[in-house]
């Protein structure tokens, strides 16, 4: 997934191979930086950032996401002009397991 970012929150901007109303459950919920998703994280941190597993991770708090998804494994790249954010890029597996 592809999330544009306008300073304020992240919007799904692009998705490939994902489930029927996960682009409309983005919508309704917009992603702001946070500790509570991966694209949040990322866009906090100016760095990629992954979680081996969502489900074991205290601070993961979209589990409207998860179960839609059923990822488990989740990295978010943050896509950066001069060190500001300007959306991120996501990836998922549906079992844990590293991202390399």
């Amino acid at each position: 997934m592809i999330f544009r970012y306008d300073g304020q929150c992240c919007r799904a901007a692009a998705a490939y191979n994902t489930p029927p109303g996960i682009l409309e459950l983005w919508e309704r919920t917009p992603i702001r930086a946070g500790r509570g998703t991966t694209t949040g994280r990322a866009l906090l941190a100016r760095h990629p950032v992954q979680i081996p597993d969502v489900l074991a991770d205290p601070e993961f708090d979209f589990p409207q996401a998860q179960e839609l998804m059923g990822f488990r494994t989740v990295l978010a790249v943050p896509l950066l002009r001069d060190g500001v954010p300007l959306g991120t890029i996501g990836l998922w597996k549906t079992e844990v397991a590293p991202l390399h």
